[in-house]
């Protein structure tokens, strides 16, 4: 998690938006993407895995207007995520999910029966 919050002290407001020549996406886009992306997968791995990317994910719409509202906001994602991971013990690190829609196996507790 240091790396991305690192890069992201050297971020300006005036940057934060900006979509750079030859680039896609702003630094908050970049920012959102990585914490939907947490989000999604604390969804798929420990709850109902209905998520998808078209469902809204940043319930607080000002979570990401500025810098530091968004530091926040990535690190609470994250946050869920690990703990998630940490109240796992070991016998179900071990287990393996019902396979995914492309037919893929994943390890991590599965929430369905």
């Amino acid at each position: 998690m240091g790396v991305p919050l690192g890069y992201l002290g050297s971020a300006t407001q005036v940057n934060w938006l900006l979509i750079a020549p030859g680039g896609r996406r702003s630094i908050c886009d970049i920012v959102r993407h990585l914490g939907e992306a947490k989000v999604r997968s604390q969804n798929k791995a420990f709850g109902d895995p209905k998520l998808t990317w078209k469902d809204p994910v940043v319930e607080d719409r000002d979570a990401l207007a500025s810098i530091p509202q968004a530091i926040e906001w990535l690190r609470a994602c994250h946050a869920r995520l690990r703990e998630s991971i940490e109240g796992l013990d070991h016998g179900e690190l071990l287990q393996l999910r019902p396979p995914t829609p492309i037919g893929s196996k994943k390890r991590g507790r599965s929430s369905q029966p």
